[in-house]
């Protein structure tokens, strides 16, 4: 396992370990008061919501098998192998089930939990447009969800009461994203494939890919309206991408993690 992702906790986010704090707390007081107020019978429709999350897990799965590509050793073997070995120094018990989907265009890359199955969810334009190493960023960022618990079925049910409360939920989103790309960054060991991975989110041209300037990317940051940019952002559920690269510098800056990139050769062909 690289030595970077030996303490998972190190590179949570700091803004995810204090939303958390929040969140866990309030959440635990409101479901304690509704247990109370309710004499108990609030523990009724938890079988209720844990029977819909089995029924839309079941329709996620015909979808899935009946219109996606599974990864597997015989279906995109380069991407099953790095799933494999990220999953592994990640230290999952498991690979997630991960499938190609067929997106018309559009760019994303999913990580999905209902009940017991994980799964990832890469977008076929996605793959298509990127490089080995980035896909590998990619790839990773799902996977770090995953073993971050940032899908864990019992986690998000006691934390989501404390959603109410205007903003808190983006903001802890937020948080869990940069976590993600953090380990993913680390997981890598590349920095200039883990930004690049980002820029072509933002892009998402195969065409003119090796004519974006990374310092004037993130230059961009300067110019968002302070005002606007509050309040969009606040509505977000993901970080804007130039700050997500910024992010990723203050990571390099602070613990150079390039020293030995995983090799991720055997990925699909740029």
């Amino acid at each position: 396992m690289p030595d970077a992702l030996m303490n998972m906790v190190s590179l949570r986010h700091g803004n995810e370990k204090s939303y958390f704090i929040i969140s866990a707390i309030l959440g635990g007081l409101i479901w304690l008061l509704v247990l109370i107020s309710t004499m108990g019978l609030i523990l009724v429709w938890l079988l209720v919501i844990a029977f819909f999350l089995y029924v839309a897990e079941g329709f996620l799965r015909a979808q899935l098998f009946g219109n996606a590509v599974q990864v597997s050793p015989r279906q995109f073997p380069e991407i099953h192998a790095i799933c494999q070995q990220c999953a592994t120094d990640m230290g999952l018990r498991s690979t997630p089930e991960v499938f190609v989907i067929n997106s018309g265009g559009v760019i994303n890359a999913l990580a999905v939990k209902l009940l017991q199955r994980r799964y990832v969810l890469l977008y076929s334009h996605l793959v298509d447009l990127m490089s080995a190493k980035e896909l590998g960023m990619v790839i990773a960022h799902e996977l770090a969800h995953h073993a971050a618990g940032h899908t864990a079925f019992w986690r998000n049910l006691l934390i989501k009461p404390a959603f109410f409360i205007p903003f808190l939920g983006a903001a802890y989103s937020r948080a869990c994203e940069l976590t993600s790309d953090r380990v993913a960054a680390a997981w890598l060991r590349d920095p200039a494939a883990s930004k690049s991975a980002l820029i072509l989110l933002a892009s998402g041209s195969l065409r003119f890919r090796k004519q974006v300037d990374l310092q004037a990317f993130r230059e961009q940051e300067r110019l968002v309206p302070p005002f606007f940019g509050f309040i969009s952002t606040i509505f977000a559920t993901h970080p804007r991408l130039t700050v997500r690269v910024e992010e990723l510098d203050i990571l390099f800056r602070n613990d150079p993690v390039g020293a030995r990139p995983v090799d991720v050769a055997s990925a699909p062909a740029e």
